[in-house]
């Protein structure tokens, strides 16, 4: 249902992110099918390296955040790697949908990757990435996945620890490779492994925002919490992409407007989003003469 990959030329790409930069888009967002295979039908050989880094030096200045979406693994390269960590406006996120973590898995999911070179890439992004954030999505229930690969991949969620992560149930399509397996799970089945997953996962996110609380980070002011001003404000950090993962919820006692980018302190989280404040600035100090 896909076809071919088709790359937009990077001439065009920067085109129409400065139209969305003049209507005042302060962060673009890099999206396709698989965006670590850009250009490679067109016959451009900087790759996603080369558009990074000239997106990063040629972007209107308005434009403070580039983001990067739906890399696979099995064509992430060290230029790529060294793009995103030395690109200023690319911020320190990667969107990598691993799907599984079990070799024989990977391997039925025709992945063209294993458990080994997953962990070794991501051991390079936050070697050579400081402080990257890296989310994930994982499939649930897929057809002949036992108990114990099933484990294996709650075991790896709890252990690598990642910023965010979503989880699907396995749906079986008529005509695929795997929707002509006999050994198909129920759907009880599949819901409750996607709720093991995310109850992973829960557990990581949660204590990751408790020990951000004093904490201190720039957001992106995306709209008012409500008609009243003392609702505050939504906003995201750079670790936060826009619809997919947490928000960050801003009190101000000042107006704040969207496209906004200010720095807050994270004072409290609820679940999965945090909350933020606007710090106040210190007051000066009048000298008392006598």
């Amino acid at each position: 249902i896909r076809g071919p990959m088709r790359s937009k030329p990077a001439g065009q790409i920067l085109a129409e992110a400065a139209e969305l930069a003049a209507d005042g888009a302060v962060e673009i967002n890099l999206i396709g099918q698989d965006t670590t295979s850009y250009g490679t039908d067109i016959g451009y050989s900087p790759g996603l390296a080369g558009l990074l880094t000239t997106l990063d030096r040629e972007l209107p200045a308005d434009v403070a955040w580039v983001r990067l979406m739906y890399a696979y693994p099995s064509c992430f390269t060290d230029e790529m790697i060294d793009a995103i960590a030395g690109a200023r406006r690319v911020v320190k996120y990667i969107d990598m949908p691993l799907q599984h973590i079990n070799d024989r898995l990977l391997k039925l999911m025709k992945r063209r990757v294993t458990r080994r070179e997953i962990e070794t890439l991501l051991g390079k992004l936050r070697e050579r990435v400081p402080g990257i954030a890296i989310r994930t999505t994982f499939i649930a229930g897929s057809p002949t996945e036992t108990d114990a690969e099933h484990e294996e991949l709650v075991r790896f969620i709890r252990e690598f620890g990642f910023d965010h992560m979503g989880v699907f149930a396995y749906s079986p399509e008529p005509g695929t490779p795997m929707g002509r397996l006999a050994e198909q799970h129920d759907d009880a089945t599949r819901q409750r492994r996607v709720e093991e997953l995310m109850l992973a996962q829960q557990e990581v996110a949660f204590a990751r925002n408790a020990e951000r609380v004093g904490q201190t980070a720039e957001v992106l002011i995306e709209r008012p919490a409500g008609r009243d001003p003392e609702d505050g404000y939504v906003a995201r950090t750079s670790w936060q992409a826009p619809d997919i993962d947490s928000v960050t919820f801003v009190a101000s006692d000042q107006p704040l407007h969207p496209g906004q980018m200010l720095a807050v302190r994270f004072t409290d989280y609820q679940n999965y989003d945090l909350v933020a404040e606007v710090p106040r600035r210190a007051g000066r100090k009048l000298a008392v003469i006598r």
